[in-house]
């Protein structure tokens, strides 16, 4: 499966010398004559360094990591799908070295069944269910295909050395959990919706019954030198590249640790918002991450904690072209800590990481609200940081914060926008 591997990598675009500063991230880029290249197979993979791509173009990046990861993958089998589950296995369960394309009328590739039962609270078995260098994407003719994978009540789930090209409708993986999560050195290419969505729904919500079990303990949740090009583009849910609905609740606050990753987006062709007004929107991006509660869980009570205890992103590189929406977005999280990343908005008009930003007085957060926010060797182009000061329970204002903080470390009160501390990084290596 080498070869059906290296044709889905010629498509991204060339590996060229960095042309572009950062004073001119903001600014289209100049095109480039060369022809798309592919990493050599085998060959050895640089530590991935976020600050590397601060000064690159859009192309650059896209290229920085997701080429080399797939061209080394190990040895993969040819199937037309992965066998379904009814129930969860109960026990460690591993499917492994598969390059999956899905025949043209299947919805996904995989399935692990919604459970009959109206009552899952005790649902929430042992064992886990992994993905190992597993490649899905869509067969020849497939169009309609929905999802790599659909899943509901999984209580540990982890995703290893896996890829995910071209899912036409939604996204790579949609996982209904129970439980801890994991994504390490998997790779996200062109999904047309989103490329993890991550979604805990414990309680009936819309039409539908709950979709898993509660949570029994505090979530741990790990995205590992992980990477999302051009997500997103032409789906029929297009939203954030990496979304985490309810990762955690007041009663089990969960934890979110995202490093050593990717997310690049510039689609190759613009969606035309307001296409009929007299200032239509060309967009070539939406957003990165969505951390939130949602829909099917109960309510977050301020008495007990606020929904997350932390989020961590570490080394990881955001590059958003004319974006739809913010770059990120987290909520009712006790501590936020951004270090070693790179943040890279071009022509964009919403290009900030937002904190507890909602409308109105009723929302989620319910009365929940971020404590702290730790901002520790940034390198920022055009991006900063929104920090709402409600809570749901009442209307408030928005404070915003610089978020190019190269060799310091920044620590704000998220309650009331205020800084807290500043001090210099002794040994911090940045690029200015």
């Amino acid at each position: 499966m080498k070869h059906a591997l290296t044709m889905m990598l010629t498509v991204l675009p060339a590996f060229v010398t960095p042309s572009q500063g950062a004073e001119n991230a903001g600014q289209p880029e100049a095109k480039t004559d060369k022809k798309p290249q592919t990493a050599p197979s085998g060959a050895r993979m640089k530590p991935f360094k976020a600050h590397d791509g601060f000064g690159a173009t859009a192309a650059e990046n896209k290229n920085r990591r997701l080429p080399h990861l797939r061209a080394n993958r190990a040895k993969r089998v040819s199937a037309a799908k992965i066998p379904d589950l009814k129930t969860w296995p109960g026990t460690p369960k591993v499917y492994s070295n598969l390059e999956v394309a899905v025949s043209p009328r299947a919805q996904w590739a995989f399935n692990l069944y919604r459970p009959r039962s109206k009552d899952l609270t005790d649902l929430s078995p042992s064992g886990y269910l992994e993905f190992r260098n597993i490649g899905i994407r869509p067969g020849r003719g497939a169009s309609g295909l929905k999802w790599g994978s659909r899943e509901y009540n999984a209580p540990d789930r982890r995703f290893i050395d896996c890829d995910y090209t071209e899912i036409p409708k939604e996204h790579g993986l949609y996982v209904s959990n129970s439980g801890n999560t994991l994504l390490q050195r998997c790779t996200f290419l062109r999904v047309g919706s989103q490329g993890a969505q991550w979604a805990h729904r414990p309680r009936p919500y819309q039409q539908y019954f709950a979709d898993n079990a509660p949570y029994k303990s505090p979530p741990k949740h790990v995205v590992r030198d992980c990477h999302f090009v051009d997500c997103a583009q032409g789906g029929d849910r297009p939203s954030f590249n990496l979304t985490y609905f309810s990762p955690g609740t007041s009663e089990n606050p969960g934890t979110i640790l995202i490093e050593d990753s990717s997310f690049v987006c510039k689609w190759d062709k613009p969606r035309i918002d307001n296409a009929k007004s007299a200032s239509p929107n060309a967009r070539y991006s939406s957003g990165a991450i969505v951390v939130t509660p949602s829909q099917g869980n109960i309510p977050l009570d301020p008495r007990k904690g606020q929904m997350m205890k932390s989020v961590t992103l570490r080394n990881c590189l955001f590059d958003y072209t004319s974006g739809d929406r913010a770059i990120i977005e987290l909520r009712s999280v006790d501590d936020i800590v951004i270090e070693n990343c790179c943040f890279i908005a071009r022509n964009h008009t919403q290009s900030s990481v937002n904190i507890d930003r909602v409308s109105g007085r009723k929302s989620a957060l319910n009365g929940t609200k971020s404590r702290r926010i730790v901002l520790r060797n940034n390198l920022s182009a055009n991006v900063k940081v929104r920090v709402g000061l409600g809570d749901g329970t009442r209307n408030a204002g928005v404070v915003t914060i610089p978020l190019h903080t190269p060799g310091q470390e920044v620590v704000y009160n998220a309650v009331t926008g205020k800084e807290i501390s500043r001090k210099t990084l002794k040994a911090a290596v940045t690029r200015k």
